[in-house]
C-alpha cells in the first residue's frame, strides 16, 4: 500500500512518467482495498453470528482488470499526479488533479493534524507549480 511513496520519490527524482504510472498503481491498490473493505463489511454484517474466523479470511481476491475511476486514490496521490502532469506540460490534467485534491482535502476532516499539515504544504507546492505560469521544469 506504499506505492504512492514510490510515486512521490519518482516525482522528486524527476521521473515524472514513472511517477504517474506508480501513482496509478497506488490508486488501483487503494481502490481494491476499499472494495475489499466494503465487501468485508457486508459479509461481516450477514455472517457475524455464524463465523469465528477473521472477516478477511472469507474474502475472494479481486479478479481481472480493475477500472480506475477519477475518485480512486488519496489526496496525496492526486497532488503528486498534478505536479507530475505539470512537469510533462499537460496543464489541463495538472489542473484537474489539483482541483480534485483540493476538493478531497476540504472534504476529509478525519486526517490527523500532522497529515493535514503535510497535505497543506504539498497543496501549496502543487498550486504554486500548476497555477503559476512558466513554473514547469525542463524535461529530463
Amino acid at each position: 500500500m506504499y506505492r504512492n511513496t514510490l510515486g512521490a520519490a519518482l516525482y522528486r527524482a524527476g521521473h515524472w512518467e514513472e511517477a504517474i504510472s506508480e501513482l496509478n498503481r497506488a490508486r488501483r491498490a487503494y481502490a481494491q482495498f476499499r472494495q475489499r473493505e466494503q465487501s468485508q463489511s457486508r459479509n461481516s454484517q450477514v455472517d457475524s453470528r455464524q463465523s469465528t474466523s477473521p472477516p478477511t479470511a472469507n474474502l475472494p481476491p479481486v479478479q481481472g482488470e480493475f477500472d480506475l475511476r477519477a475518485e480512486d486514490g488519496t489526496v496525496l496521490d492526486w497532488l503528486f499526479m498534478s505536479m507530475a502532469y505539470k512537469q510533462l506540460n499537460d496543464s489541463a490534467a495538472a489542473q484537474k488533479w489539483l482541483n480534485q485534491a483540493r476538493e478531497g482535502f476540504e472534504r476529509d476532516a478525519s486526517v490527523s493534524w500532522v497529515m493535514r499539515a503535510e497535505l497543506e504544504m504539498l497543496l501549496s507546492e502543487a498550486a504554486d507549480l500548476v497555477e503559476s505560469p512558466g513554473r514547469e521544469k525542463a524535461r529530463h
